[in-house]
């Protein structure tokens, strides 16, 4: 009997490690799409500043070499 007890601790171990190491794949892959999803966002948003003219960006306080900075300016460290 405790050989039994045992073995199936052993096995619930492995599986709880399994299901731990799927759970843990599928989380890279959901922060990865988010990542990539907001990338892509804040990349037509420089695009759509960089088709303004001087003058709309002025207005808006931004200077055209600014534009990628005011985008991402919370994932830089400066």
């Amino acid at each position: 009997m405790a050989y039994h007890e045992a073995h199936a601790s052993h096995v619930s171990d492995l599986t709880h490690r399994g299901f731990s190491a799927v759970k843990s794949f599928f989380a890279m892959c959901g922060n990865a799409m988010v990542a990539a999803s907001t990338a892509n966002h804040r990349l037509q948003t420089v695009e759509r500043l960089n088709a303004k003219s001087d003058t709309e960006l002025a207005e808006l306080g931004i200077r055209r070499e600014d534009i990628v900075r005011h985008v991402f300016i919370d994932m830089l460290h400066i």
